[in-house]
C-alpha cells in the first residue's frame, strides 16, 4: 500500500514537478518505507517549493531529527512554529529531550498539550520527560492523560508508549503490582514490545517472582536480542536469586559482547567479559580480554589483578605474582 502510495506521489511529481504538496508526498512515502535519506530530500524539495507551509517545516524538522540533524531540525520546528502549526512543539521537545535539555523539552511538551489538547503523543512525551527527571508521580498522570486520551479519535504511536511509561513510574513509586498491570495493558495492545516485556519482568521481580520474570526477560529478548540490558537484568536474577550460576554467566557474557559491538575500545568492558569467561572456565578467553584491555589502557591495574587471578587458578604462580605485581606499580 505504501508503495503504491510513492508511486502515485512520483506520477505526481513528474506531472506538476514545482508542487510543494507532491514532494512532501514522495517524502512521507519515502518515510514510511525506511528510506530516511530519501525522505529527507524530497521533503526539503517539498519546503523549498512552498516556504511558507507550516506542516512542511514541521515534517523537515522531523526528517531532520531522525538523521540526528539536530541543530537544523530545532531550526526547522522553530519556523513551524511560527508559521504556527499546532504540532511544532512536538518536534520541539523531541529534540530538546535528545539534546540534554530536558527542562525545556518539558515546557515544549507541555505547550504541546494545550496546542493539540486531544492527542495522547505530547502527554506520552511529557509522560517519559518527567520519568527521566525523577517526578515519577507527575509521570505517572502524565501517562494516565495519554491512555484516555487514546480512547479518542487520535492514536498512540507506537501503542504501548503510555502504558510502559506508567509502568516505569508505577515501579518507581514502590507500586510493583500496580506496574505489572500497565506492563501487561502494553504488551495487549503491543505483543512485539520487547520494553513491555521487560517492563512486566522487573515488576515481577519486585514482587518476588523471579522465575516469571525470567520468562518475561526471554520474550523481551525474542524481540530485541540486541538489548544488552535485558542480558544483563536476566543475569542478576538468575545469580542473585535462582542461583543458575553457569546460566547468569552466559546471559552476563551476551549483554557485554553487545555492549563490546558498539564501543570495542571500552577497556572496563574487557575486563568485564575476560571475568564472566573466568567464571565460565574459559582462562584462555578470559586472558584474551584481559590482553585487549591493556593493549586499551596500559597499565590498567584491573586488567593486571585479574590476568594474576587466571594464573593463579592454573597454579602458575610466578606469572600470577608478575601480573599482580604489575597491578600494584
Amino acid at each position: 500500500e505504501t508503495e503504491r502510495a510513492l508511486e502515485l506521489a512520483r506520477t505526481a511529481v513528474r506531472v506538476d514537478p514545482h508542487n510543494g504538496r507532491c514532494h512532501l508526498k514522495v517524502g512521507a512515502a519515502l518515510g514510511r518505507l525506511g528510506d530516511s535519506e530519501g525522505a529527507l530530500d524530497a521533503t526539503r524539495r517539498g519546503v523549498d517549493l512552498d516556504p511558507g507551509n507550516a506542516e512542511a517545516r514541521f515534517d523537515l524538522a522531523v526528517r531532520l531529527f531522525q538523521l540526528g540533524q539536530h541543530e537544523e531540525a530545532m531550526e526547522a520546528a522553530n519556523r513551524a512554529a511560527e508559521l504556527g502549526w499546532p504540532k511544532a512543539q512536538w518536534a520541539r521537545g523531541d529534540i530538546l529531550k535528545a539534546t540534554g535539555k530536558l527542562a525545556e523539552a518539558l515546557d515544549a511538551f507541555d505547550q504541546a498539550t494545550r496546542d493539540t489538547p486531544r492527542e495522547p503523543q505530547p502527554w506520552a512525551a511529557m509522560a517519559w520527560t518527567l520519568f527521566d527527571l525523577g517526578r515519577f508521580d507527575k509521570a505517572r498522570d502524565a501517562a494516565a492523560e495519554a491512555i484516555r486520551l487514546t480512547k479518542g479519535p487520535h492514536k498512540l504511536r507506537p501503542p504501548g508508549w503510555a502504558h510502559n511509561a506508567a509502568a516505569a513510574a508505577l515501579l518507581e513509586l514502590g507500586k510493583p503490582a500496580e506496574s505489572r498491570r500497565a506492563a501487561e495493558k502494553a504488551i495487549a495492545v503491543e505483543p512485539e514490545n520487547g520494553e513491555a516485556w521487560s517492563r512486566k519482568a522487573l515488576a515481577l521481580h519486585r514482587l518476588g517472582k523471579p522465575r516469571e520474570a525470567v520468562t518475561a526477560l526471554n520474550e523481551a529478548i525474542a524481540r530485541e536480542p540486541d538489548n544488552a540490558m535485558y542480558f544483563h537484568n536476566k543475569a542478576l536474577i538468575l545469580f542473585n536469586n535462582l542461583g543458575e550460576r553457569e546460566e547468569g554467566a552466559l546471559a552476563m557474557k551476551r549483554s557485554f559482547e553487545i555492549r563490546l559491538e558498539s564501543d570495542p575500545d571500552n577497556a572496563m568492558l574487557h575486563v568485564q567479559l575476560g571475568t564472566v569467561f573466568n567464571d565460565l572456565g574459559e582462562s584462555e578467553e578470559a586472558l584474551a580480554c584481559y590482553k585487549r584491555a591493556l593493549e586499551l589502557k596500559p597499565g590498567f591495574a584491573d586488567a593486571h589483578y585479574n590476568t594474576g587471578n587466571v594464573y593463579l587458578g592454573r597454579k602458575s604462580f610466578e606469572k600470577a605474582a608478575a601480573a599482580f605485581d604489575a597491578a600494584l606499580r
